[in-house]
């Protein structure tokens, strides 16, 4: 009664906190497939390359499923038995082992992995009348250990079924966890108590006492997947696990109050040892953060069994017969990035970052500015200022940004005027382009938007922005380019990117036309057309393919709607335009 009363009222409870839980942001964890075997799904296992999920049923039976696709692939009787409750992979994936409850429940079963034939059963004892409670391989899968309801721990030779080692607890032992790294078994016992013994011969080592929050709440004990931490868990609702360091002789770790907070019952750890999945008592999977050690997935589920299994790779973890997609979990970052990576300001003036994350699956997600530990190599040129760089002092300062270890740099370089001449559409580009020398302005005031462009000019800049190898390329044979222009030429005709009006003349004081930056562009950036056709009229089809690269990209937009101006001479402010956004495109 006392038993009944503290489990409705743990039930109570739970409806409260889920709410609570449910209310914040915790990650979803979609469905890929549930399981229908023989019976209820009693316990689950992955095969080592992740392709097979076994199972075992209320029914006595082992399953074998495709982990894909969910289809039944074999399926035998485990006989003299009506329930199955854990199976187990050798480390090298050719024999299956199994447990459970029956007239065999003294048994342990030895099964060719592929083919489901009974190998060997190692007998507990004469009299049948012991349950196994708990199995595990040692590291090269020659030895298993086994504990059972009488009291006994034993290591098994699986090879020859004969018993190499056997003692008794001081407390029944419930649950057992092997550490390859120390060589070193974790024996769980009924009254809370952890004996640690050598996995090779048996030599006691420690024992560490847990007071429990209930006496008739079951054990588990699993090493972390570094092996370098012990959890220890018990069936209580909203409790904590207990946790030993392993290296410092199985000292407990102290936890605060809502570190792993939750509903224990049973855990498996993630490949990374990064999260750590929860079943508990009131139907309830949970995921943790372990270097947070905070909640971060939750889902209800039917937990009539304990058990719970992460893949080998950690994506798929199945619980109750249902599967779930684990690679929401560890979309991580990759990498950040500042926009603009370079910027020309005026002494006074102001200018924010944008900082984007790129992650694990390919998305990108702008990182708000507050969550940005900022800094500036010459604070006294150019300084962070409520949430936003000012420039104090004509100089040259390195910014950076750093984001959960993680940085990116931008170069700002502070002037004492600003161009007057700018519209707002040039801001970025032209920041970007006098930030990184490519060009420079008319005058200290005016960058000279709307005027022309020599293809001299030109050239130069673009092979500024390409940062290319200038001392090494071969003449380009031009008669007419100035001193000035040499250099960038050849290199930019060595690439293949330029070329002249003839064999021998560039046509270095001709205004560049936008048909022609189109086609440089193309080429020094090689940017392919898409699909979609532009809608300009005057686009020949020498441009064609050029064009589109660029409509593609949305690095240039035409004069109108229906014209590109293919014939036109560019002005300054949309070649810093063109170039900037081709920048960019080899930027991502």
């Amino acid at each position: 009664m006392k038993k009944a009363f503290a489990l409705l009222f743990a039930l109570l409870i739970c409806n409260i906190w889920s709410g609570r839980v449910v209310a914040s942001e915790l990650i979803n964890l979609p469905e890929i497939s549930d399981l229908k075997a023989n019976g209820v799904i009693t316990t689950a296992v992955f095969s080592l390359d992740d392709k097979f999920i076994v199972t075992g049923d209320s029914n006595g039976y082992i399953t074998v499923f495709n982990a894909a696709t969910g289809a039944l692939v074999n399926e035998w009787k485990d006989e003299n038995r009506y329930n199955i409750s854990k199976l187990l992979f050798s480390p090298d994936g050719q024999r299956l082992v199994s447990i459970g409850q029956g007239f065999d429940e003294s048994k342990i079963k030895v099964w060719d992995a592929q083919t489901g034939t009974l190998l060997s059963t190692l007998v507990l004892g004469n009299y049948g009348n012991k349950v196994v409670n708990d199995i595990t391989f040692n590291k090269d899968g020659t030895v298993l250990y086994s504990v059972d309801d009488s009291g006994d721990v034993i290591y098994w030779d699986v090879f020859r079924g004969e018993k190499i080692i056997e003692f008794t607890t001081p407390s029944i032992p419930v649950s057992l966890a092997y550490n390859a790294d120390k060589k070193h078994l974790a024996i769980g016992q009924e009254n809370g108590s952890i004996n640690i013994r050598h996995s090779e011969t048996g030599e006691y080592i420690t024992n560490k006492l847990v007071n429990k929050n209930d006496s008739w709440s079951s054990t588990k004990v699993k090493y972390s997947a570094d092996n370098n931490t012990l959890f220890f868990s018990e069936t209580s609702y909203n409790s904590q696990p207990h946790l030993f360091n392993v290296d410092n002789n199985y000292q407990e770790v102290v936890l605060e109050e809502n570190d792993y907070s939750g509903d224990w019952k049973n855990f498996d750890f993630h490949s990374s040892n990064k999260y750590i999945a929860v079943v508990g008592e009131y139907d309830y999977l949970q995921v943790f953060d372990m270097e947070t050690k905070k909640l971060i997935a939750q889902e209800a589920i039917n937990s009539n069994y304990d058990y719970v299994v992460f893949s080998h790779n950690g994506k798929r973890l199945i619980v109750n017969g249902t599967i779930y997609d684990t690679t929401v979990l560890f979309n991580e970052l990759t990498s950040i990035q500042l926009t603009p990576s370079s910027l020309y300001m005026s002494v006074d003036d102001t200018q924010g970052f944008k900082v984007t994350g790129k992650y694990s699956d390919g998305s990108e997600k702008v990182i708000p500015s507050t969550e940005i530990q900022w800094s500036s190599s010459d604070p006294e040129v150019v300084t962070f200022m409520y949430g936003k760089f000012q420039a104090l002092k004509p100089g040259r300062a390195t910014v950076t940004a750093s984001y959960k270890g993680f940085t990116a740099t931008a170069v700002i370089q502070a002037n004492a005027q600003q161009f007057t001449d700018l519209e707002p559409i040039h801001l970025d580009a032209v920041n970007y382009l006098v930030g990184r020398k490519i060009t420079g302005g008319l005058s200290n005031t005016i960058f000279g938007t709307n005027e022309t462009i020599k293809r001299v000019d030109a050239a130069i800049m673009i092979a500024k922005a390409l940062e290319l190898n200038i001392a090494s390329a071969p003449k380009s044979g031009f008669i007419d380019v100035p001193q000035r222009g040499q250099a960038y030429v050849n290199a930019l005709k060595a690439k293949g990117i330029i070329g002249g009006k003839t064999k021998i003349i560039f046509g270095s004081n001709d205004q560049i036309t936008r048909g022609e930056m189109a086609l440089i562009l193309q080429r020094a950036y090689k940017l392919t057309p898409g699909s979609t056709k532009h809608p300009f009229i005057d686009v020949t089809s020498r441009y064609e393919d050029a064009v589109s690269s660029l409509m593609r990209y949305k690095i240039a937009t035409g004069i109108n709607s229906y014209q590109f101006g293919t014939s036109i001479p560019i002005t300054r402010g949309d070649f810093a335009i063109f170039l900037y956004n081709s920048e960019m495109i080899r930027q991502r």
